[in-house]
């Protein structure tokens, strides 16, 4: 069973059966030393609360240490190990790939009161939190440690090395993978290939869409037609040590999209996205983003940033979106009838900022009837 526990004389968390030499060898001192009521060691699997001390068995093979429940503890023991060499090596790529960059990089460095983060990438404009997890992990795990170190000033960002889809405990906070290696010695540079890292596309809205499930995501209901924002996991040809540059620089950030996955994306598909949503996409660790429905309603549509937006080249370089109605379309028509204010070209959209014609007819081409 996988431990994370708190080493509470330094508040610091721990995962027991992944420990630095320093930390190993701290937590097999405690043997024999934790009474009762002590609560120097605390286990935090599945948000349990439980006192542990440190049991010494011997073997063949040598000692193996466990962290162990009192009496009426929650479960059995936990084992104390030193971390794989294949976690090891992770991290150094990482920190080689950063510090090939021109940043710092730095490995186990503590949080008071939020654990040990395993790799710090300093001297950018983002300093970045590099989380190596091969294991499977709970859920509330991630995300607790995703707002502890968000809160201690840096963007933690996940890295699974088991290559293809991500796991489901990395679906909620930024994270990226790799092709599948076997890490028994440390790969080269640019050897080991960014997977997972987001990309946005502008997306018509029919039943051919299998991300839409069929629907529209702004109403839920049948689709519209229009063009939605749609990201997914689709960006190639970075390696990992391109990431470890561009984190750091801003130059990749995170996406909250409309489903509760968040993507590494370019700022400026970011910028995009917010946009064509009327501002959503912001990622806050232990957030969640708006769904679309009558939620989608609630802001006004700004003016769009992007001018080239107005060419309306949907095949283009640059994604041409088209903003959903921020109301619903009956309430808005009724207030532009009775403005005088319908544009000309369809004849159904409220006309804002002073223009001629509305987004949607300006996209597609439409003159005034």
């Amino acid at each position: 069973m996988t431990t994370y526990a708190t080493y509470a004389p330094e508040s610091r968390d721990l995962q027991l059966d992944k420990l630095s030499a320093v930390d190993f060898e701290l937590i097999i001192s405690l043997h024999g030393e934790i009474k009762r009521g002590e609560r120097t060691l605390i286990c935090r699997v599945n948000g349990n609360n439980g006192e542990m001390f440190v049991r010494r068995y011997t073997n063949d093979s040598g000692d193996i240490y466990r962290a162990v429940h009192f009496a009426g503890g929650a479960h059995g023991p936990h084992p104390i190990a030193l971390e794989t060499p294949e976690h090891r090596r992770q991290k150094d790529y990482w920190a080689r790939a950063a510090e090939d960059s021109g940043y710092a990089a730095d490995l186990e460095v503590p949080v008071k009161g939020a654990g040990v983060m395993d790799v710090v990438i300093s001297g950018g404009d983002v300093p970045t939190d590099i989380e190596v997890q091969h294991s499977e992990i709970h859920e509330k795990e991630v995300r607790r440690r995703t707002t502890r170190y968000y809160r201690a000033g840096y963007l933690p960002v996940w890295f699974n090395d088991a290559g293809g889809d991500r796991p489901r405990w990395l679906y909620e906070v930024p994270a990226l993978g790799c092709n599948a290696l076997p890490w028994d010695v440390l790969p080269p540079r640019r050897q080991v290939t960014a997977t997972g890292l987001g990309v946005l596309r502008a997306v018509r809205c029919d039943v051919s869409v299998t991300q839409f499930n069929g629907r529209c995501p702004d109403t839920g209901g049948r689709p519209c037609g229009r063009t939605h924002p749609l990201v997914t996991a689709g960006r190639i040809g970075l390696r990992v040590d391109d990431v470890a540059g561009m984190l750091p620089a801003g130059q990749l950030v995170p996406l909250a999209y409309r489903t509760g996955a968040t993507f590494l994306v370019s700022p400026e598909d970011l910028a995009r996205y917010q946009d064509a949503t009327g501002g959503q996409g912001v990622w806050l660790p232990g957030g969640k983003p708006g769904t679309g429905g009558k939620r989608a309603y609630q802001q006004r549509p700004e003016p769009c940033q992007y001018p080239e937006h107005e060419a309306g080249d949907l095949a283009g370089p640059v994604l041409t979106l088209i903003r959903r109605p921020m109301e619903p379309v009956g309430r808005a028509r009724h207030r532009a009838v009775a403005a005088g204010n319908l544009c000309p070209g369809c004849g159904e959209s409220e006309l804002t900022f002073g223009r001629e014609l509305c987004q949607t007819c300006r996209v597609l081409g439409r003159t005034p009837r």
